[in-house]
Formats: structure tokens, sequence, C-alpha cells
């Protein structure tokens, strides 16, 4: 189950270590960027976002995994383990 998130880690590295060329001078830019408008209009910002998103997406567990029931049974207590509501108020005081 975790195989796949594991190997997707590992293309992510890669391709970001190939990239890393591409993505220098574009860095370089957003640092030279004054306000936030200047970011949200780059191209490139909407890219990184979006990237960020699935990785996100992909890599958290969507939902917990699921709890089969195997077997039932119900739990039948000897007659002599009875007590009456008196008795099991007195205890509860």
């Amino acid at each position: 189950m975790y195989i796949p998130r594991i190997a997707l880690g590992v293309l992510a590295a890669a391709t970001a270590a190939l990239w890393q060329p591409v993505l220098a001078p574009l860095w370089a830019e957003a640092a030279t960027l004054q306000t936030v408008q200047d970011v949200l209009t780059q191209p490139w910002t909407w890219s990184v976002v979006v990237v960020v998103l699935l990785s996100v997406y992909v890599l958290l567990p969507a939902r917990k995994a699921p709890v089969y029931l195997m077997d039932f049974a119900v739990f039948k207590p000897p007659s002599d383990w009875a007590c009456s509501h008196d008795d099991l108020i007195e205890i509860c005081r």
C-alpha cells in the first residue's frame, strides 16, 4: 500500500533534481517580486500550487484503513451475576 507512495516520493525527488536548472532562475525571479499580486500573476506560481496540492492529496491517506468484522458473538453472563435495580443504585452511590 505504501510502496506506490514511496515510489512517487522518489520520482518527485528525481524530477526536482532534473528540473533544478530550470527552477533556479524562476526562484531568483521570485525573490525580486515585491507584492503578492506580482507573485500570483506569474504562470509558474499556479503550477507549483497545483503540484503541491496534488502531492498532499496523493501522499496523505484519504481515509483510515477499513476494519473487517470476522466473527460476531454476544456474551451472556451467568444468572448469578444478576442484580436488582436497587442494588445497582446502591453500588453507584
